[in-house]
């Protein structure tokens, strides 16, 4: 209507002319397109993803069809409020600037939770390649190890020392039972944290004992390896000290009178209790009990779930 009114190649006033019906196909088609892209927008806010109050952006455009609804005569708008019909066109304009905008930052906030999904997966992918690769070359070594006991073995009992042989058997039986204590605690949470700490576990000689009698169905299992994670930290910790022979920890988990009770057993490093304090929030989150207590060479932490 603004190139018509300028050229006057149509003429529009004529209701029954050919003119006026090619100006108002060539009208409706304009507006036809106006409203299949303007619709095209608005399905995408159909996404669930999308904030609740998404609503909120289609005010704007809808008072803006209603304003083109609600005008009477477009011609006489152009030819005597030119002003007007520019802000007019302005105003439908910034409504696809706006809805456009709108979903493409959102589009952009999902390819960066996919991206960030992804390495997640790639993060956890490699920390479970490495877990693999480390109890592959634990097995690798104890079963290198297990086959140059067994040579010394069958040599003992060729020369018939009975002395060797009962030492070597009682240190194969002990190896057999810290390995077996290793790679099964009938916890699959316990197992991952203790397949993490391998290396530091066998670098400090320390003999891990556990007792599982029931488990932490209450506790997300994220929330089971962290604690795991922490008491393991703690008690690997005291393992440190150069006066302690026997470097031993014990884990225990069992019922008691309904409460599901975590009890670890370490060397005492006598030193200010840190795990309460780091474990203040998974605390508060599964209202558990802690307590700390030691007794001459031993600390003892224990959890009440």
């Amino acid at each position: 209507m603004i190139f018509n009114s300028s050229f006057h190649v149509l003429d529009t006033t004529n209701s029954n002319s050919i003119s006026y019906v090619i100006g108002s196909v060539i009208v409706s088609l304009i507006f036809t397109i106006f409203i299949f892209i303007f619709s095209n927008l608005i399905s995408i806010l159909k996404d669930e993803s999308y904030p609740p109050f998404k609503w909120l952006l289609l005010v704007f455009p809808f008072v803006t069809i209603g304003l083109i609804f609600l005008i009477p005569d477009y011609y006489e708008m152009i030819i005597e409020h030119k002003a007007l019909t520019i802000l007019l066109l302005g105003l439908i304009f910034s409504n696809f600037i706006m809805l456009y905008f709108y979903t493409y930052s959102i589009k952009a906030i999902h390819l960066d939770s996919e991206l960030t999904m992804i390495k997640s997966k790639q993060e956890y992918l490699e920390e479970k390649v490495q877990l693999v690769n480390q109890h592959y070359t634990h097995s690798f070594n104890y079963l290198h190890r297990f086959l140059h006991e067994c040579n010394d073995l069958n040599y003992f009992v060729e020369t018939k020392d009975m002395d060797n042989i009962a030492a070597l058997a009682k240190k194969m039986g002990e190896e057999a039972g810290k390995e077996f204590n290793m790679i099964y605690s009938n916890s699959l949470a316990l197992n991952t944290v203790l397949q993490q700490k391998n290396d530091k576990i066998q670098e400090l000689n320390v003999s891990i004992m556990t007792t599982i009698l029931c488990d932490l169905k209450d506790m997300e299992l994220s929330d089971q390896i962290e604690l795991y994670e922490i008491l393991l930290n703690h008690a690997l910790d005291n393992c440190k000290q150069f006066d302690v022979n026997d470097r031993q920890i014990r884990i225990v988990l069992k019922e008691i009178n309904s409460n599901i009770a975590i009890q670890m057993i370490s060397p005492n490093q006598d030193k200010e209790d840190m795990v309460e304090n780091i474990l203040k929030d998974m605390i508060k989150k599964y209202s558990m009990r802690y307590n700390r207590k030691v007794e001459e060479d031993k600390e003892m932490i224990l959890l009440l779930l």
